[in-house]
């Protein structure tokens, strides 16, 4: 039975998906506290940590006092690591207790991204809509970068959330492109938005993204000069400040190099060489989807090649497969009879690929070597990872790599033959209604 609509121009949404999504939504939150409970000891549990969230606090607290962000570590945080507008960025974090806001605001964040995805592929709006993306955000907390974030209270479900609200309204929006600037000032990695909105011709976009980027920088001059001074001429580069990048949850290159030549070093122009390598390949794969139409995938490849090219990128750090899981549902749903089949098995591919298995398999360790009773999940975690076989690293930090070249191989392939369109946002459809509606 399909929902009735008025609008014609896309695609309507069949009560059989919105039950399936609702279905595997619960499905998802009972497979996730049989796999690891809630409160799951030393800390492993969903509602157990928090830690990240910590150091955004703490550090915040620490510039509000006066101390340097950089000359040494932030007691009870470890090193800050994020540019100095995003210590000021985290001042209302300083306020009472944000560890269950934050978590809420995470979900709906969550939630808003995947009804935003599930929109610009081609879907039409509605309340079916919403019951359909509620399941899918119940679900998608199963998905190792998701459940990183929320587990650490990390911000990347929101940097996203903001580059692919802003990044997929129509060409000529008002300064569209700014998300990009105001995400890099908290987060370096979003700067690689910017070769892509060169590459794909997208001037104006790309003049905002730099703008806005030169703006967080000078605020965090003028505020905190000479912590400005000390991140962009010193700790910008210390990578070591971080953490270790021969730890398995280390999925960037470097990550897969490090745990390759472990326990000897890497050389910095192999990184880079193969860096630029898998950036090379994404940014041709999401300039090619750009001219067919598909800017949301465009945006997913762009976002996975940040996190591939930087030094360290942690799990958690790889939601931008959220995106690509959305359209691949999509393509599912509304694909040509003879390839759907082909797209849900590709779609059920990446689920499988990107689901905790990660975080199971560590928390299995841990309490198979009986360290449940540790002080906090760092050291048990770091006990139980030295368990794992090295061709076993070389998996769990290499999957994410590798997946995401096939994605941009396969968005070359499937790509070869298309006509080049006006650019619009994904969906072509939907991009269009999308152009008639101002507030979309």
């Amino acid at each position: 039975m399909t929902l009735s609509v008025k609008d014609p121009g896309g695609t309507s949404i069949t009560w059989r998906f919105v039950t399936g999504c609702l279905i595997v939504g619960v499905l998802g939150v009972l497979i996730q506290y049989a796999l690891i409970p809630f409160y799951a000891p030393p800390g492993f549990g969903l509602f157990a940590n928090g830690g990240d969230l910590w150091v955004y606090r703490l550090g915040a607290e620490h510039m509000l006092s006066g101390h340097s962000l950089y000359d040494a570590p932030i007691p009870h945080a470890g090193w800050f690591t994020y540019p100095p507008f995003a210590a000021l960025m985290f001042v209302p974090f300083t306020w009472g207790n944000p560890g269950t806001v934050w978590f809420l605001v995470n979900v709906v964040v969550l939630g808003l991204t995947i009804w935003r995805c599930l929109r610009v592929s081609g879907f039409l709006a509605g309340w079916h809509l919403g019951l359909a993306a509620f399941g899918l955000t119940l679900a998608a907390i199963n998905i190792e970068a998701v459940r990183g974030t929320l587990w650490q209270g990390q911000i990347n479900l929101v940097l996203m959330a903001v580059i692919v609200w802003d990044l997929t309204r129509p060409q000529g929006a008002l300064l569209r492109g700014w998300s990009v600037g105001l995400a890099a000032g908290i987060k370096l990695t979003a700067l690689l938005f910017v070769p892509y909105l060169l590459v794909t011709r997208q001037w104006r976009p790309a003049a905002a993204a730099v703008g806005t980027a030169i703006v967080t920088v000078l605020i965090g001059a003028v505020v905190l000069p000479r912590d400005t001074a000390t991140y962009w001429l010193h700790a910008v580069g210390d990578v070591r400040r971080i953490g270790d990048v021969t730890h398995p949850a280390n999925q960037s290159v470097n990550g897969v190099i490090a745990n390759l030549l472990a326990p000897g070093t890497i050389a910095v122009a192999v990184w880079v060489v193969f860096s630029a390598l898998v950036v090379g390949l994404a940014l041709w794969a999401a300039s090619r989807l750009h001219r067919s139409g598909e800017e949301l995938p465009a945006i997913a490849i762009v976002g996975l090649a940040a996190c591939a090219a930087t030094p360290l990128a942690w799990s958690h750090h790889w939601v931008w497969f959220i995106p690509v899981i959305a359209y691949l549902l999509y393509r599912s749903v509304a694909g040509r009879s003879g390839l759907v089949w082909r797209w849900r098995l590709v779609t059920v591919g990446v689920v499988a690929a990107t689901s905790m298995w990660l975080t199971t398999w560590i928390y299995v360790l841990i309490k198979s070597i009986g360290e449940t009773d540790a002080v906090g999940y760092v050291p048990a975690m770091d006990a139980a990872i030295t368990h794992i076989p090295t061709g076993a690293r070389l998996l769990t930090c290499g999957l994410p790599v590798l997946l995401l070249v096939a994605l941009c191989l396969g968005a070359l392939a499937i790509t070869r033959n298309s006509s080049p369109t006006t650019g619009i946002p994904s969906g072509r459809t939907e991009a269009k209604n999308l152009e008639k509606a101002p507030g979309s």
